[in-house]
């Protein structure tokens, strides 16, 4: 087995659709934080970059 850790990521609101399916393949549920939330800006347009991205397919995933 690999060795042990701790691994972060950063999800805009426009991507929370997209980490749910993660955690649905992984059958488990990743910790969430709100950072910057005293720190509120102006209301902008939240856009999905993650279609845009090229992902490749490793052995052992699984693509919906």
């Amino acid at each position: 087995m690999g060795s042990a850790g701790r691994a972060s990521t950063l999800v805009s609101g426009a991507e929370i659709s997209e980490l749910r399916s993660i955690e649905r393949a992984l059958k488990l549920k990743i910790a969430r934080k709100q950072v910057n939330h005293n720190q509120r800006r102006s209301p902008r347009m939240l856009q999905n970059t993650l279609s845009t991205r090229t992902l490749s397919r490793m052995p052992g995933e699984v693509f919906s």
